[in-house]
């Protein structure tokens, strides 16, 4: 069954009960065989609307297709890098180390011997006559040159007298 809506008129006939009436209603008149309850009456304007039903079950799922081709592989440049981080707590303080190897045994003690006056213009000289753990160093310093004469000094006053003779 096809059913027509009619515009712009009354008395239109909506329903054409004839199958071989086409879906354009100016080509379903009443004398191609589709009798009296066939498209508009004359001078109206025709929509063909189909007729439904209900919307029937879905069907089964049909098979899973085949795979598709493997996309193509983009790799991009590698990124800048990243702000340092912050620095993460203190450790535990670790286990005690063992202990280190016995040093060389050094001086034990340091004396001053004896200091002697040296000729003038001679070296200082310092010699150990103690031994590598009781060392006791003496001393020659050399003696300086004289020095020049200084100016005679001012007149001293004058003396009491003596006694008499």
């Amino acid at each position: 069954m096809r059913i027509y809506k009619c515009n712009n008129c009354s008395g239109c006939k909506p329903v054409c009960d004839n199958p071989a009436c086409n879906d354009n209603c100016p080509s379903c008149s009443c004398n191609s065989g589709c009798g009296s309850n066939c498209g508009c009456n004359s001078g109206c304007g025709c929509e063909f609307i189909p007729v439904r039903g209900a919307t029937g079950p879905t069907g089964p799922t049909g098979p899973t297709g085949p795979t598709g081709p493997a996309g193509a592989s983009i790799v991009g440049p590698t990124g800048p890098t990243g702000a340092t981080g912050l620095n993460g707590a203190t450790g535990a303080t670790g286990a005690t180390g063992a202990t280190g190897a016995t040093g060389a045994t050094g001086p034990a003690t340091i004396a001053v011997g004896t200091v002697t006056t040296g000729n003038p213009g001679s070296d200082a000289e310092i010699t150990n006559s103690g031994g590598a753990s009781a060392a006791v160093f003496n001393f020659t310093i050399p003696r300086g040159d004289d020095g020049a004469t200084g100016p005679t000094g001012p007149t001293g006053p004058t003396g009491p007298t003596g006694p008499t003779g």
